[in-house]
């Protein structure tokens, strides 16, 4: 079995916390640099994530009219492509 890095984060977890799952659940150990990165998350991407949700954003709001409708159209002829 291959140790992934979420892996190895909970092991170390369930080290710190005497191998009780609850109190892995119940840390409140913010000082702790594995912290953020419990339960499978990571810090880097999610702030990725956000900043393209971010740019797609303003994309949407600045964009004309004839292009909100170009995307429409690609978007209902895509839709019955995969239909097919």
């Amino acid at each position: 079995m291959k140790l992934t890095r979420s892996k190895a984060i909970r092991l170390k977890c369930l080290d710190c916390c005497c191998g009780s799952a609850q109190e892995v659940k119940l840390c409140t150990c913010d000082s702790c640099p594995l912290f953020p990165y419990r339960f499978g998350r990571n810090p880097k991407e999610e702030q990725e994530l956000k900043a393209m949700e971010k740019i797609v954003e303003h994309y949407e709001n600045n964009k004309s009219e004839s292009q909100r409708e170009a995307n429409k159209r690609n978007g209902e002829r895509l839709k019955q492509q995969w239909m097919k």
